[in-house]
C-alpha cells in the first residue's frame, strides 16, 4: 500500500473513533436529558416532585426557602390550602407533609385503630418509593386527644435482622375520616454492619456500671442504628435499667452504648 493508501486508511480510522465518540456522548447526554427532560434547576425538580406527591391536591405551590438539618437540606413549600412540605434536597423526596384539616371534624372517632394503621401504611406505600413497609414495625400507635383536636399517630421503623434501622416515618390519620393529617419519613442509607462486637453481657454490664449501686429489677436491650454524634452513623445497644426505687424515686434509666468499641454516648436517667 503506497503512502497515499495508508493516510487515507488512517483518517478513516480517526473519522471512525470520532463518530463512535459521538454516538456515545450522545447516548450519554441522552440518559441525563431522559432524566431531567425540561433542563430545570434543583428547586423546580424539587417542586415537581411535591406536585407528584400531591397529585390533583396541589393548590398554588409556593418555595418558601431552604431548611439546613444534620439530616440534611430541605426545600420547604407552602400551599395556598394551608398545607406545609419539605422536599430532601438531594434525593427530591417529599420527607415531611402537613395537610390542611378540620380540626372540627376530628373530634368524632369513626374508625378504629387498626383500620387507622392500615390508612397509615397504604399511604406510605403510595407516596414513598425508598421505603419498604412491609418491613417496617409498628413501633407506636395511639390516639391523641389535643382538645382542639384528635389523630392516630402511628410510629414505624424498619427492622433488619433484628436491628432496629434508623429509617422511620411518622404518620397521623383523622380518626374521623381516615384520611392522612401530617407524614414524616426518614431515608439513610445503612452505613455499618450489624454483627456487633459488644455483646448484650457487656453492655448490659456497662449500662449497669452508668448508676452505680442499683437493685436490678429488669432490664432491657436492643440493637439500633443511628447518628449519635449527628455526624456518623453506629451500630448501638440501647439499654433499659430499672432499679428497686429508693425513697419512693424510681432508679435507672436509659444508657446508648457504641455497640463496636463500647463508648457510652448517653445516659438519661428516669428522674
Amino acid at each position: 500500500m503506497d503512502l497515499e493508501g495508508k493516510t487515507k486508511k488512517y483518517v478513516l480510522v480517526i473519522i471512525a473513533l470520532i463518530f463512535a465518540g459521538v454516538i456515545i456522548f450522545l447516548l450519554i447526554e441522552g440518559t441525563i436529558i431522559e432524566k431531567n427532560p425540561g433542563n430545570y434547576s434543583e428547586e423546580q425538580i424539587a417542586s415537581n416532585s411535591l406536585r407528584d406527591f400531591l397529585g390533583e391536591s396541589a393548590p398554588g405551590i409556593e418555595l418558601v426557602g431552604i431548611e439546613t438539618t444534620h439530616y440534611g437540606d430541605f426545600y420547604k413549600f407552602t400551599s395556598g390550602n394551608g398545607g406545609e412540605y419539605y422536599v430532601d434536597a438531594t434525593t427530591h423526596t417529599v420527607s415531611r407533609a402537613t395537610f390542611p384539616f378540620d380540626w372540627d371534624e376530628t373530634k368524632e372517632v369513626r374508625m378504629s385503630m387498626d383500620d387507622a394503621e392500615k390508612k397509615a401504611r397504604e399511604f406510605i406505600s403510595e407516596k414513598d418509593s425508598k421505603s419498604d413497609i412491609d418491613g417496617f414495625d409498628t413501633i407506636e400507635s395511639r390516639l391523641l386527644d389535643h382538645v382542639s383536636y384528635k389523630e392516630y399517630q402511628f410510629v414505624f421503623q424498619e427492622v433488619k435482622d433484628g436491628v432496629l434501622l434508623f429509617n422511620s416515618a411518622v404518620v397521623s390519620v383523622n380518626p374521623s375520616t381516615g384520611d392522612v393529617i401530617s407524614y414524616m419519613s426518614v431515608n439513610k442509607k445503612l452505613e455499618v454492619s450489624l454483627i456487633p462486637e459488644i455483646s448484650e453481657e457487656e453492655a448490659m454490664d456497662i449500662a449497669m456500671n452508668q448508676f452505680g449501686d442499683i437493685r436490678l429489677i429488669n432490664n432491657e436491650a436492643r440493637l439500633i442504628v443511628d447518628y449519635p454524634d449527628g455526624v456518623e452513623q453506629r451500630l448501638l445497644w440501647n439499654i433499659m435499667i430499672e432499679g428497686e426505687p429508693e425513697n419512693y424515686v424510681l432508679q435507672g434509666g436509659t444508657v446508648t452504648i457504641d455497640a463496636i468499641t463500647g463508648r457510652v454516648y448517653s445516659k438519661s436517667s428516669f428522674l
